[in-house]
């Protein structure tokens, strides 16, 4: 069952820069919204650094993607912020905060792919 499922989820490593890319600047939109409207020091401006500063140290904090249970585990937090910074745009009434629900999907999926890898190499060994 599980290598079933993760020969399904092969497809992700083909599209992960297109999306990522897309991601990133829907992120920068609406940081910028945020800064712009609510101000640098607002908390829906600094969430969104912070989300973003996340993405972005992705790479540094699981070795260069070899550790995939630190990547599973950051996955899990990044959904969790962006939930958060989510509702700090909604309360600065950002327009396009949903946006960032096509991000949560995006870990979703990607997290549902890393802990496949896990569970068998769990069973491997």
């Amino acid at each position: 069952m599980l290598g079933f499922l993760a020969k399904q989820l092969n497809w992700i490593d083909k599209i992960v820069g297109y999306v990522w890319f897309f991601l990133i600047v829907i992120m920068a939109t609406l940081t910028w919204l945020a800064g712009n409207q609510q101000g640098i020091q607002s908390y829906a401006f600094l969430v969104m650094i912070g989300l973003i500063i996340s993405v972005f140290a992705y790479g540094l904090y699981t070795n260069g993607f070899r550790w995939a249970f630190v990547g599973f585990s950051g996955n899990i937090f990044t959904i969790g912020l962006t939930i958060i910074a989510i509702q700090m745009l909604k309360q600065a009434d950002i327009r396009g905060a949903n946006l960032l629900f096509l991000q949560i999907v995006w870990l979703s999926i990607a997290t549902l792919c890393l802990g496949s890898q896990l569970l068998l190499d769990t069973r491997k060994s």
